[in-house]
């Protein structure tokens, strides 16, 4: 009850040490809880601790438990909450009678639509075998990796698009958020009941008074899309990687530099061009067979080239200054491994995570160089 509801240092240890019989070890008691819960305990909610405690259900006997699980999976319930805000705001002009054109549907919509039979497959799986904690792994992977970072995004742009783009979106959107808190309620069971009353209705899908006696979501593969799932893993790929080089470039966040991908695959990407765009806060994008133009900065993935035009004079002064930590960290730890008496006396594992870390700063380095 206390990690569901919280509670105040000062309570918590008139709780932990006030019923002690010995006053010394009262008095331990007391400093080590001061000492654990210096500002005492959030509320975690009920859901977070259910969740946290359906993940640590796995077969060893010893469970480590820590309050950082219940954080996290707070912050996982928030997330699922304010997707379900988000999705009933956006399409609160839902009609759920309107037929919508399966071709209308984007591989985006097609994606989710396949991840969430298999994860639907998982979860049955998982609860077949008294796994709680691979049910658990795989709703928070369909929900949080899947479903809030990359479909609700990508429908923020189709929702802007025409109205038969706008209308499939909508449905999706609704469809999948409905099969999934129905998927997730055994483990979230009253964040789940309280959204489900809502989206239900609206998308059409309120078969019974509660969540509780709806039908259990089954898996269909005839809607698994491999095409589609190809699709964005593409997508994914490059927009992370155009991430990354933007975070390493330190490129601001108000700029909008045009982005340009490479590769024999690029032209594969012409269907996400303002999802890419948007996802990676990008002013254009160049799709090119060839490679990247040298001199600009560059990072190379499975598939791609990508590279950011973002020459500024104070992008360029950054990176100088950073390569420039870089190339004496780089002879730091160079001149560490040249030593004889170092790679002799040295374990073998230490030896080999330096030359790790140099060839991680060399890598660097050749993507500020803008090789």
């Amino acid at each position: 009850l206390d990690l569901v509801d919280g509670i105040e240092l000062d309570a918590l240890v008139e709780k932990r040490a006030g019923g002690v019989m010995n006053p010394k070890q009262a008095e331990k008691v007391a400093r080590q809880t001061r000492r654990q819960f210096p500002e005492g305990i959030p509320p975690y909610g009920a859901d977070a601790l259910r969740f946290t405690f359906a993940s640590l259900a796995s077969h060893g006997r010893d469970i480590k438990f820590d309050l950082e699980r219940c954080a996290g999976y707070r912050n996982f319930c928030n997330k699922i909450w304010n997707a379900a805000r988000f999705a009933l705001g956006a399409c609160a002009d839902f009609d759920p009678s309107a037929k919508v054109d399966a071709d209308a549907l984007s591989p985006a919509d097609r994606w989710i639509i396949s991840r969430l039979q298999r994860a639907e497959a998982a979860v049955d799986e998982a609860f077949s075998q008294y796994r709680f904690d691979l049910a658990a792994q795989a709703v928070y992977q369909f929900l949080w990796d899947e479903f809030c970072d990359w479909h609700v995004e990508i429908a923020k742009t189709q929702l802007r698009g025409g109205a038969a783009e706008k209308a499939a979106t909508m449905r999706v959107l609704l469809r999948v958020l409905e099969a999934a808190l129905r998927l997730a309620h055994p483990l979230i069971p009253f964040a789940t009941e309280a959204l489900w009353q809502k989206v239900a209705p609206l998308a059409g899908l309120k078969t019974a008074e509660t969540i509780m006696l709806a039908k259990w979501p089954t898996p269909d593969s005839a809607k698994v899309d491999e095409a589609a799932e190809a699709q964005m893993a593409a997508l994914m790929e490059a927009v992370r990687a155009a991430r990354e080089l933007r975070g390493e470039l330190d490129i601001p966040a108000g700029d909008r530099p045009e982005l340009i991908v490479c590769g024999a695959e690029a032209d594969a990407l012409e269907w996400a061009r303002a999802h890419i765009c948007a996802l990676c806060r990008a002013g254009g994008l160049t799709l090119s067979a060839g490679e990247t133009q040298s001199g600009i900065p560059t990072t190379t993935t499975e598939r791609f080239s990508i590279g950011w035009l973002a020459d500024s004079s104070a992008r360029r002064e950054r990176a100088e200054r950073e390569l420039q930590k870089i190339g004496a960290e780089l002879e730091r730890k160079r001149g560490k491994l040249a030593l004889p008496a170092f790679r002799e006396r040295a374990p073998a594992e230490v030896v080999e995570k330096l030359r790790g870390e140099i060839a991680v700063l060399e890598k660097r380095e050749e993507r500020l160089r803008g090789r």
